[in-house]
């Protein structure tokens, strides 16, 4: 099941998990936190490895080019049908994209090269380590 919207009410607590990382590279903060309280259509995103969400936010790379990629990276999702959720936050002055759920088979496809994340092939590395965690 695919799913992208631009404009949905997400609570992201980054407390719990608090990993940031700088992708240089890409010119992105990549913050790692948990999600809930989506509303009906999307709640199943937050159950799925505890509510895990990746929070990808320009530092550098230019908000257009964050909104390009990650547009691609949902459709991405739509092509291989992935129960990945890849949205824009809805509040004002929040530039920032989430992505949650099935992360494990994303990744996978990341992983061989059939689809190209936001960012880089290092903070990947970083970033599994941390789902590892989290994964059901």
């Amino acid at each position: 099941m695919f799913s992208h919207a631009s404009l949905i009410k997400l609570n992201f607590n980054e407390s719990i998990i608090s990993r940031r990382f700088v992708d240089k590279k890409t010119g992105l903060l990549i913050t790692l936190g948990l999600s809930n309280g989506l509303s009906f259509p999307y709640e199943n995103f937050e159950k799925l490895n505890q509510g895990f969400t990746i929070a990808l936010q320009e530092q550098g790379f230019g908000q257009g080019e964050l909104d390009r990629s990650c547009d691609r990276l949902a459709g991405h999702v739509a092509d291989y049908s992935l129960n990945v959720l890849v949205v824009k936050s809805d509040l004002p002055f929040d530039n920032r994209w989430f992505i949650m759920g099935d992360l494990r088979s994303l990744f996978d496809l990341a992983d061989r090269d059939k689809i190209k994340l936001p960012f880089g092939f290092f903070m990947f590395g970083s970033i599994m380590i941390e789902f590892e965690e989290y994964e059901d």
